[in-house]
Protein backbone atom coordinates (compact mmCIF):
# COMPACT_ATOMS: atom_id res chain seq x y z
CA UNK A 1 0.00 0.00 0.00
CA UNK A 2 2.97 2.33 0.07
CA UNK A 3 4.03 4.85 2.68
CA UNK A 4 1.18 6.51 4.58
CA UNK A 5 0.73 10.30 4.45
CA UNK A 6 1.28 12.36 7.61
CA UNK A 7 -1.47 14.69 8.80
CA UNK A 8 -0.92 18.43 9.35
CA UNK A 9 -3.22 19.65 12.10
CA UNK A 10 -1.90 23.18 12.47
CA UNK A 11 -4.02 25.56 10.38
CA UNK A 12 -1.03 27.92 10.06
CA UNK A 13 1.00 25.16 8.37
CA UNK A 14 -1.85 24.35 6.00
CA UNK A 15 -2.39 28.04 5.22
CA UNK A 16 1.34 28.46 4.51
CA UNK A 17 1.33 25.49 2.15
CA UNK A 18 -1.70 26.88 0.32
CA UNK A 19 -0.18 30.37 0.17
CA UNK A 20 3.08 28.99 -1.21
CA UNK A 21 1.12 26.95 -3.75
CA UNK A 22 -1.06 29.85 -4.92
CA UNK A 23 1.38 32.74 -5.24
CA UNK A 24 3.91 33.52 -7.88
CA UNK A 25 7.32 31.82 -7.81
CA UNK A 26 10.54 33.70 -8.40
CA UNK A 27 10.47 33.00 -12.15
CA UNK A 28 7.28 35.08 -12.46
CA UNK A 29 5.11 32.25 -13.79
CA UNK A 30 1.81 31.80 -11.99
CA UNK A 31 1.74 28.57 -10.06
CA UNK A 32 -1.92 28.00 -10.77
CA UNK A 33 -4.32 29.66 -13.16
CA UNK A 34 -7.27 31.72 -12.01
CA UNK A 35 -10.29 30.25 -13.79
CA UNK A 36 -13.81 31.16 -12.67
CA UNK A 37 -15.60 28.17 -11.15
CA UNK A 38 -12.47 26.03 -10.94
CA UNK A 39 -10.09 25.30 -8.10
CA UNK A 40 -6.61 23.79 -8.00
CA UNK A 41 -6.71 20.25 -6.65
CA UNK A 42 -3.47 18.69 -5.47
CA UNK A 43 -2.20 15.33 -4.33
CA UNK A 44 -0.79 14.72 -1.81
CA UNK A 45 -3.53 16.78 -0.17
CA UNK A 46 -2.76 20.13 1.46
CA UNK A 47 -3.45 18.62 4.89
CA UNK A 48 -0.45 16.29 4.58
CA UNK A 49 3.23 16.86 5.30
CA UNK A 50 4.23 15.31 1.99
CA UNK A 51 4.23 17.11 -1.32
CA UNK A 52 5.82 20.48 -1.97
CA UNK A 53 6.73 21.07 1.66
CA UNK A 54 9.15 18.14 1.40
CA UNK A 55 10.64 19.30 -1.90
CA UNK A 56 9.91 18.44 -5.48
CA UNK A 57 7.85 20.22 -8.07
CA UNK A 58 4.33 20.49 -9.45
CA UNK A 59 3.32 18.21 -12.28
CA UNK A 60 0.13 17.97 -14.31
CA UNK A 61 -1.39 15.96 -17.11
CA UNK A 62 -3.15 16.83 -20.36
CA UNK A 63 -6.48 18.52 -19.76
CA UNK A 64 -5.60 19.86 -16.31
CA UNK A 65 -5.45 23.51 -17.46
CA UNK A 66 -2.10 24.06 -15.73
CA UNK A 67 0.03 26.19 -18.06
CA UNK A 68 3.79 26.16 -17.44
CA UNK A 69 3.60 23.01 -15.31
CA UNK A 70 5.45 20.02 -16.70
CA UNK A 71 3.98 16.53 -16.91
CA UNK A 72 5.46 13.47 -15.31
CA UNK A 73 5.43 11.27 -12.24
CA UNK A 74 7.64 10.76 -9.24
CA UNK A 75 7.73 10.18 -5.50
CA UNK A 76 8.42 13.83 -4.57
CA UNK A 77 6.26 16.86 -5.33
CA UNK A 78 2.56 17.16 -6.11
CA UNK A 79 0.20 16.45 -8.96
CA UNK A 80 -2.08 19.41 -9.70
CA UNK A 81 -5.21 19.78 -11.82
CA UNK A 82 -8.00 22.32 -12.07
CA UNK A 83 -11.36 20.83 -11.06
CA UNK A 84 -14.72 22.39 -10.25
CA UNK A 85 -14.58 24.48 -7.09
CA UNK A 86 -17.72 22.71 -5.85
CA UNK A 87 -16.06 19.28 -6.07
CA UNK A 88 -12.83 20.51 -4.49
CA UNK A 89 -14.65 22.19 -1.59
CA UNK A 90 -16.83 19.10 -1.02
CA UNK A 91 -13.79 16.82 -0.86
CA UNK A 92 -12.06 19.19 1.55
CA UNK A 93 -15.11 19.00 3.81
CA UNK A 94 -15.09 15.19 3.68
CA UNK A 95 -11.38 15.17 4.55
CA UNK A 96 -12.01 17.44 7.55
CA UNK A 97 -14.88 15.22 8.74
CA UNK A 98 -12.65 12.14 8.47
CA UNK A 99 -9.75 13.71 10.40
CA UNK A 100 -12.11 14.87 13.17
CA UNK A 101 -14.18 11.67 13.40
CA UNK A 102 -11.13 9.42 13.45
CA UNK A 103 -9.17 11.81 15.69
CA UNK A 104 -6.23 11.95 13.31
CA UNK A 105 -3.74 14.22 15.10
CA UNK A 106 -0.82 16.29 13.83
CA UNK A 107 1.82 13.92 12.47
CA UNK A 108 -0.44 10.85 12.53
CA UNK A 109 -0.16 8.59 9.49
CA UNK A 110 -3.17 8.04 7.24
CA UNK A 111 -3.76 6.33 3.91
CA UNK A 112 -5.72 7.47 0.89
CA UNK A 113 -7.52 4.77 -1.06
CA UNK A 114 -9.35 5.15 -4.33
CA UNK A 115 -12.40 3.04 -4.93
Amino acid sequence: MGTPRRHVREPADEDRRRHDHQHEPSDGLRRRPSITGLSCDEYPIARSREGLSSGGTRRAFDGCQMANVSSGTGPIGVSVCMITATENNAQGGLNTQFFQAERVLDGDPFRVTVS
